[in-house]
């Protein structure tokens, strides 16, 4: 990296306090040329100076009138050769967004780094300076004209139909997805999969876009005045999210309904999240600071499915069940349905043509998915992890809660292993069996498809958050902060002890696993 006393800084920050600080700091780390600008507008002008070009632009997210997601894509248009560091008191889910979205417009993006700056921090931020990456875009076609489609639009022929989202257990109606469909004058009812290519390639997505959210959300409206606590979910077109002012639209949209953003979640296909991926992302963080939810949906084949400028989205494996479209009734308001009780009672929770999702940007809500998903840590997978693994299984068997419950270690020499010898005896004697389990260490995929990850002790607990990926779901916890009838922090590690040892460790994961069922049973769904 060159030396900072010749780079030239720019800190966008509109906090007075925060942009004197974080100047201070680049000037005590040797910095001669360190430009504050209160806004986005006046980084923009500092940016256009040909005359003093910037080589790190430092910035907030959140700023009055031009905020720095904006700014991030100025900086990419004009294809300046300038490094950028993200300076934010959002959360990490949000960070992760943004630097996908910084990466893919092309910039030279150094991090994020939380508020307020610390000095080895930037410093060790300022060390990654490297060349910027174009993004890439790619072509589709469909069967329909675009004639033809305009011409639909134009005659109002598309209808938006409700789908109920059901929880699985209680098969209450959680809310609806709004979908959009055709009632041709020819081919009768048409499904997306024939049009929406085309409405998306020939600017025509926005207006079909518009309808639905606005009929969605008047739908939403009327069933929270009705008392029912319902949410709604659109599908977003590719198209759509290319367009910057989205989130200005549907919070227009919104406001004139009545209705708070926040019963509203935007599904978005994962495609959508491979071709001009700049924008979109932009789009995405923009919607979800102003309230709304985000969901990118999982498509099975999809193109792009592993690209690491997806690693903005929050990993969360989601069920939800497709019981059948609901037609918006003649006074305008959809039916708000509830299942009748299956024929068998295993039925319920497997729900109807069942689809696998993942959250885009989580809420900031700690319920879980039904059913959650639930690991046990220790060093080396073979003594108290397992034994946790077993206790909580059959607890929750006992109760047929479902739940998925796996166990991992920090440390891989005992990876492929079977339990110690003593974990299988004593567990056995009381009645639990871990026989199945095999030693694994903990893999970075697990912080996003876990809900609960739980650490037997407090250097396991530190060791998983030092692991953890910015974009993480799971919530990382001490197993004896579940304990009722025991204190501590700390499950002891038999490993190398007698029997005695092995009976006291899981004496206390015993305790903790059942107020750790009681804390499942309490959070077990996420609000759709």
């Amino acid at each position: 990296m060159s030396r900072i006393s010749k780079l030239r800084f720019l800190v966008a920050e509109d906090h007075a306090f925060q942009r004197w600080h974080c100047c201070n700091i680049l000037r005590a780390l040797g910095a001669d040329a360190v430009f504050p600008a209160a806004d986005g507008h006046a980084a923009l002008e500092l940016l256009s100076d040909p005359n003093s070009p910037i080589d790190v632009l430092i910035t907030d997210l959140d700023m009055p009138e031009m905020d720095g997601v904006v700014l991030i894509r100025k900086l990419a248009e004009r294809s300046l050769a300038t490094s950028l560091i993200i300076v934010t008191a959002m959360d990490r889910s949000l960070m992760a967004t943004a630097e996908a979205m910084a990466r893919a417009y092309g910039v030279d993006f150094l991090g994020a780094i939380e508020k307020p700056v610390a000095t080895k921090g930037l410093q060790a931020l300022l060390a990654r300076r490297q060349t910027p990456v174009a993004a890439k875009a790619c072509d589709i076609d469909t069967a329909f004209s675009a004639e033809e489609i305009a011409e639909g639009l134009r005659n109002r022929e598309f209808e938006v139909f409700l789908q109920p989202k059901v929880d699985l257990i209680t098969r209450d109606v959680k809310g609806a997805e709004a979908l959009a469909r055709w009632r041709h004058p020819t081919f009768g009812l048409v499904y997306p999969k024939a049009f929406m290519q085309t409405l998306e390639s020939n600017g025509l997505a926005d207006e079909l876009t518009s309808f639905v959210a606005f009929q969605a959300a008047e739908n939403c409206r009327d069933w929270r005045m009705m008392g029912h606590d319902l949410s709604v979910s659109i599908n977003l077109s590719v198209a759509s999210l290319e367009d910057v002012c989205l989130a200005d639209r549907l919070i227009a949209i919104t406001s004139a309904v009545g209705l708070d953003p926040r019963y509203v979640t935007l599904e978005i296909t994962e495609s959508a999240a491979v071709r001009d991926l700049g924008r979109k992302l932009e789009s995405l963080l923009r919607l979800r600071m102003k309230g709304f939810g985000l969901q990118a949906r999982h498509q099975r084949g999809g193109r792009g499915r592993r690209d690491p400028a997806r690693m903005g989205a929050a990993a969360l494996v989601r069920l939800s069940a497709r019981p059948g479209l609901l037609h918006r009734t003649a006074d305008g308001r959809g039916a708000i349905p509830r299942l009748d009780p299956p024929a068998r009672p295993g039925l319920a929770r497997l729900g109807l043509g069942m689809r696998t999702m993942r959250i885009f940007a989580m809420r900031p809500s700690r319920q879980f998915t039904m059913p959650p998903r639930i690991l046990f840590v220790c060093t080396a997978n073979i003594c108290r992890s397992p034994m946790a693994e077993g206790v909580l299984r059959r607890l929750l068997a006992r109760s047929r809660f479902p739940a998925a419950i796996d166990s991992a270690g920090t440390a891989r020499h005992c990876v492929n292993m079977p339990p110690h010898p003593m974990a299988l005896a004593v567990t056995k004697r009381r009645g639990y069996n871990i026989t199945h389990t095999v030693a694994r260490q903990v893999r970075k995929s697990d912080f996003l498809t876990f809900d609960l990850i739980v650490a037997v002790d407090r250097a396991t607990r530190d060791r998983l958050r030092e692991m953890a990926p910015p974009d993480a779901w799971a919530e990382i916890r001490l197993l004896l902060e579940f304990a009722t009838r025991h204190r501590g922090k700390n499950v002891p590690d038999p490993h190398g002890f007698g029997p005695g040892v092995f009976e006291r460790s899981l004496d206390l994961i015993e305790d903790a696993c059942s107020g750790l069922a009681h804390y499942l049973r309490a959070r077990r769904v996420i609000p759709p």
